[in-house]
């Protein structure tokens, strides 16, 4: 009876803490408090059972003993019986704790990775609308350091001679170029050949 009343009294601070615990909201709180409420019961029995027994005197208690009027082995039995019972529902209701932590993380672990792909993909165009930008103000600088006075360069070569140069107009090939739609005539000569006051007289005269 005695190690009984021990492990009743480690049971109800246990209990104690377990109330704060387990008896929330939950699909659980209602069936977990119904089997709390038997294993206090079953304690509840024990405890004044063994009060009763003890304000007996000496003797009736010894043939109470003897005779076990009291069953103190199955109230021990039951306390336990009742005690897991309820230490298996606290199990499923930790399983469902534990389910619902990982939807949780799942959820936020999905809501962060939506998060870093619009960061990701905001900084992708900003490093690309940089790249544009850096690469227009390359442009702009290349273009800048092409430009030059058109007019005064070719002006600075001679005018041709008379007469000279005709051979290039009359050439067939100039005037197949010059009725196509090609952008380029490839005219090769020697260094000191004319070229340059051929080309102005190209523009010119043509």
């Amino acid at each position: 009876m005695k190690t009984g009343l021990e492990e009743i009294a480690d049971l109800l601070e246990l209990y104690s803490r377990r109330e704060n615990l387990y008896l929330v909201t939950s699909s659980w709180t209602t069936a977990l408090e119904i089997r709390f409420v038997a294993l206090y019961k079953i304690m509840l029995e024990y405890e004044i059972r063994a009060y009763v027994h003890l304000s007996r005197r000496s003797f009736q208690r010894g043939l109470r003993n003897m005779i076990k009027a009291d069953s103190w082995e199955q109230l021990s039995k039951e306390v336990h019986e009742s005690d897991v019972r309820c230490t298996d529902l606290m199990d499923l209701v930790e399983v469902e704790k534990n389910q619902l932590w990982r939807e949780t993380q799942l959820d936020h672990l999905q809501k962060q990775a939506a998060v870093n792909r619009k960061t990701i993909d905001i900084v992708a165009s900003v490093l690309g609308q940089q790249r544009q930008l850096r690469f227009d103000d390359s442009a702009s600088r290349c273009l800048a350091a092409l430009s030059f006075d058109y007019e005064r360069q070719k002006n600075m070569n001679l005018k041709r001679a008379r007469s000279t140069c005709n051979w290039l107009f009359n050439d067939p090939r100039f005037l197949q170029w010059k009725g196509s739609k090609s952008a380029m005539l490839w005219i090769s000569v020697s260094p000191g050949c004319g070229k340059s006051v051929l080309s102005r007289s190209l523009v010119d005269d043509h």
